[in-house]
């Protein structure tokens, strides 16, 4: 009896044994996989976007003669539109044209005298030091002339862009000097706008196709924009400015003149999917896979409840942002996936979400 119990005992060690390297093995498959997912949430950043703006002239220049004297035109009044190369203000040109005719004779004599003694220096009748002198005085001559002849030219001042007056400095008949401002000119010719765009936005730059200005001064009117330039962020702003030249015509001007400091909203008009954008997500490039024997582009599905993830098939769109792509289908808003990694995991296998604050996929 003995013997009988004594093997009985080590039986029971031997199926003991068994039981708990069949338990390390089970235990070793359950193996719970650590994993970092993404919310997905719509994405908005393809959705056309408004800011509020203003508008500036490109620039405000005064206009002044080169030359003085009594006007006896001005053709400017504070709020005028003004086309480029309209006559804007002339003074009295009497005494330039005098000077002028003065300035002819002398040089016409001039070059009388310079033919001449050319032939008397080829002649060998004359020194070389005697042409020079009147090689000179025609040259001063000339010079006189064309002086006379620019300031005549002078004596009307035209707008050198399309303008709105903004300020008119004389009035007409007055005596005016050179360089004496007579009327300042907004330049609009290329009015600008600036908004300014949050910092998480530039990035969508890329896909901007358009952008639409509506005044509040003309809630009909819709005018087009170009882009000019982003702006360097300034200390402590919490965004980028925009500049954008607003395209307008002399006509449209005439119809709907635009000011400087006018509110208005920007539409920045972003490309379009063949769905609605409310229907498109964003992830990661890294967390779209290719695996399982259809080599469709999928991603692992994190089940909160269930503690496991699961492969599903999704429908890629275009790349955004160098490091983002669409998600056209497959996938809907406030599911989890896994965004390191989704090709060392399977279908049901068990996992645990690192930090369960899990960042969303804009």
């Amino acid at each position: 009896m003995k013997k009988i119990v004594t093997i009985s005992i080590s039986s029971l060690f031997v199926l003991s044994s068994l039981f708990s390297c069949s338990e390390r093995e089970e235990q070793k498959e359950e193996i719970i996989r650590p994993v970092k997912v993404i919310t997905t949430t719509t994405a908005d950043y393809l959705s056309n976007k408004t800011f509020s703006a203003t508008t500036k002239e490109t620039k405000e220049s005064s206009l002044s003669f080169r030359v003085g004297g009594p006007l006896i035109k001005l053709n400017a009044e504070e709020g005028q539109h003004i086309k480029k190369g309209n006559l804007i203000a002339e003074i009295d040109p009497r005494d330039f044209k005098i000077k002028v005719q003065a300035k002819k004779a002398r040089f016409i004599q001039a070059k009388s005298e310079k033919i001449r003694y050319e032939g008397l220096l080829a002649k060998g009748s004359i020194p070389q030091n005697e042409y020079d002198q009147k090689l000179a005085a025609y040259l001063i001559a000339k010079s006189d002339f064309e002086d006379a002849e620019n300031a005549l030219k002078d004596t009307k001042l035209y707008a050198p862009f399309n303008a709105i007056v903004a300020k008119k400095l004389v009035e007409n008949y007055q005596e005016v000097t050179a360089k004496q401002p007579i009327a300042s000119l907004l330049d609009f010719s290329a009015i600008e706008v600036k908004f300014t765009i949050p910092e998480n936005f530039i990035r969508y730059f890329d896909h901007v196709t358009s952008f639409k200005v509506k005044l509040n001064a003309y809630p009909d009117v819709i005018f087009d924009a170009t882009l000019k330039e982003i702006g360097a962020r300034s200390e402590g702003a919490t965004g980028f400015p925009v500049f954008l030249y607003l395209n307008t015509t002399q006509d449209m001007q005439s119809e709907t003149p635009v000011g400087s400091g006018m509110a208005c909203q920007v539409t920045v008009e972003m490309e379009q999917n063949d769905q609605s954008n409310e229907d498109v997500i964003l992830l990661p490039v890294y967390s779209v896979v290719q695996k399982g024997a259809d080599h469709k582009p999928s991603v692992m599905i994190f089940d909160a409840f269930k503690k496991e993830v699961s492969k599903r098939n999704v429908r890629l769109g275009k790349l955004v942002d160098k490091d983002k792509i669409q998600i056209l289908g497959g996938l809907k808003s406030g599911e989890l996936v896994v965004e390191y990694g989704a090709n060392l995991l399977h279908d049901g296998q068990k996992a645990r979400v690192l930090d369960f604050n899990p960042t969303t996929s804009k």
